[in-house]
């Protein structure tokens, strides 16, 4: 049989997520193994205790019977006490009302087993009842009838609602009237002095089968109590059980029957001890000291959203403050835009109006010229706007055709004819011939009209500008390394500041330097928006006082 290579096999490393995985187990393991040894600890110290006090209860027969049955009463009359005193003091922390009547009940109980301790055959202070047994007989007989009633009770009112005020007084008025029909001696003889009565071994048949019907709705309702919990309350009603079923036959209230009915009712109290006091006063402060750091977690976490939310806040109001700056700046830069073409609209109509029979044909048509130059300039600055609108609300569409960019160029050159002719610029449009890329012509046509009106703006007088194209460009400026189209806007002007060059797409945004030239900062902005629209980038490098060049690379087919 071939064995693997496990130094090989631990050599592959294994991901991150595996580690943790395995981490967290053998972690988990660890936590598993502690609490288990925990638990053992806590299991091991209890029966310790019990059994010692088991021992030290029943070597006190060898002393006096007597001194047995106080410390075996004593001790269950101690568990019934901190019974009632923990359920009432916990009742609004548990939603289990089993628990409320069961504490209720408990209190009474607690009273009747001191009298019937108290009344006990050589106790000498219930004087005058005779026979000497029949008193505390009675007394615990009726003491178990009310006991293994309201366990029954506790678990057909599981979860119902129930007025803690109610409960008390129909408790009161029961056990006054039981107790006054015993001392009245008008309820049943529960001992003749030498032996037990048919009532009393019957009353506790009875009580058995009560308490054999109690575990019945116990295992029905097993779902309302956690694993622990319905262990330790079955085992509570089994030792009852036994207890009741030793004191069926016994004869003299001393007898061995009589001991070990005793014996089993203090086991039955330290199962109620470890099931109603231990586990369900444990629990509720575990979950209330839960609920207090659950609630520290989430304050610390509304803290939290708050500071988030705060610093949300102060950035909203950041942007608004940009906003409101970038507005104002608009709207001043837009009055100083349409101020002059206003204002010579206003002159060269009023001029028409005013001088029409003394001005000359070419001054006329100079005059509308001029006119239709400024109508054009406001409609192309309204097409900004409008194309920046759609761009921010998402609608700027594309109408993909097969584009000539050699024609489309000379068109766009074409319209700056007037302009380069009074500056005297040499522009020369040099590279590739016959190339074609797949765009929307005509906002392609508004980014060469964009670049070509800013390289020729920005130039000086008799200065030269250069729109290079490149077909197939596999370069630099081909970050994706993709067939296409390079365009190259190359001018001799005034330049960027550095400082400047990583700001000059953002909307509104020029030079303290052309402050007083045309221009509203819109035009890069919006030819970055379309190039990026198509797929492609725009890129810039300037140096002040010697020129820019700004190069457009476009797909060939981005459709």
């Amino acid at each position: 049989m071939v064995q693997p290579n496990t130094r090989e096999l631990s050599a592959t490393p294994p991901d991150a997520s595996s580690r943790n995985a395995v981490v967290d187990a053998r972690e988990f393991a660890l936590i598993q193994s502690r609490e288990k040894k925990e638990r053992l600890k806590r299991l091991a110290f209890e029966i310790a205790v019990l059994g010692t006090i088991l021992v030290l209860i029943y070597l006190a027969q060898y002393i006096n019977y007597l001194v047995f049955h106080v410390m075996a009463e004593l001790f269950s009359i101690t568990i019934l006490g901190a019974i009632f005193i923990i359920c009432w003091n916990t009742r609004h922390l548990s939603k289990n009302t089993f628990f409320l009547v069961i504490g209720v009940s408990a209190f009474f109980i607690s009273i009747i087993d001191i009298l019937h301790t108290l009344a006990y055959k050589g106790m000498n202070l219930f004087l005058g009842y005779l026979p000497e047994t029949n008193l505390p007989t009675q007394l615990w007989i009726y003491g178990r009838y009310f006991q293994s009633a309201t366990i029954l009770l506790a678990l057909l009112l599981i979860n119902k609602q129930i007025r803690s005020r109610y409960l008390i007084a129909s408790f009161l008025l029961v056990n006054t009237l039981f107790l006054f029909m015993i001392f009245t001696q008008t309820f049943p003889a529960a001992h003749d002095g030498s032996a037990l009565t048919p009532f009393k071994i019957s009353s506790e048949y009875i009580i058995i089968a009560v308490l054999g019907l109690s575990i019945y709705l116990l295992i029905r309702h097993r779902a309302e109590f956690s694993p622990d919990t319905f262990k330790l309350i079955a085992l509570f009603l089994a030792s009852l059980m036994i207890s009741e079923m030793c004191f069926t036959f016994y004869v003299g209230v001393y007898d061995l029957s009589n001991l070990i009915g005793h014996i089993f009712r203090i086991l039955a109290s330290a199962f109620f001890y470890k099931a109603i006091i231990q586990i369900n006063l444990k629990k509720p402060l575990v979950s209330l000291f839960k609920k207090l750091t659950d609630d520290e977690i989430a304050l610390k976490k509304k803290a939290e959203d708050l500071e988030t939310s705060n610093k949300q806040l102060q950035q909203e109001i950041a942007k608004r403050v940009q906003a409101e700056t970038v507005l104002h700046e608009f709207i001043s830069a837009m009055s100083h835009e349409l101020r002059t073409p206003v204002t010579v609209l206003s002159h060269a109509i009023h001029n028409l109006i005013t001088f029409n029979e003394k001005l000359g044909a070419d001054q006329k048509a100079e005059l509308l010229s001029s006119i239709s130059r400024n109508i054009a300039l406001m409609s192309e600055l309204m097409e900004d706007l409008l194309t920046l609108s759609r761009v921010d609300e998402g609608r700027l569409a594309l109408e993909w055709s097969t584009v000539d960019l050699n024609v489309l160029i000379t068109e766009v050159v074409s319209l700056f004819d007037a302009v380069i002719k009074d500056k005297e610029i040499a522009l020369t449009v040099t590279g590739d011939k016959d190339v074609h890329v797949q765009a929307d012509r005509k906002l392609v046509g508004r980014v060469v009209r964009i670049f070509t009106d800013n390289a020729v703006k920005y130039s000086p007088d008799g200065s030269k500008v250069e729109i290079r194209v490149i077909d197939n460009y596999k370069g630099e400026y081909n970050s994706r390394n993709v067939d296409g189209v390079l365009i190259q806007f190359i001018d001799n002007g005034i330049g960027i500041e550095k400082d400047l060059l990583p700001k000059i797409f953002q909307r509104f945004v020029r030079s303290e330097r052309v402050k007083e030239m045309p221009g509203t900062g819109l035009g890069l902005p919006i030819a970055k928006e379309i190039v990026e629209k198509h797929g492609g980038q725009i890129t810039v490098s300037s140096v002040v006082d010697k020129g820019t060049t700004f190069s457009v690379f476009l797909p060939e087919n981005n459709k």
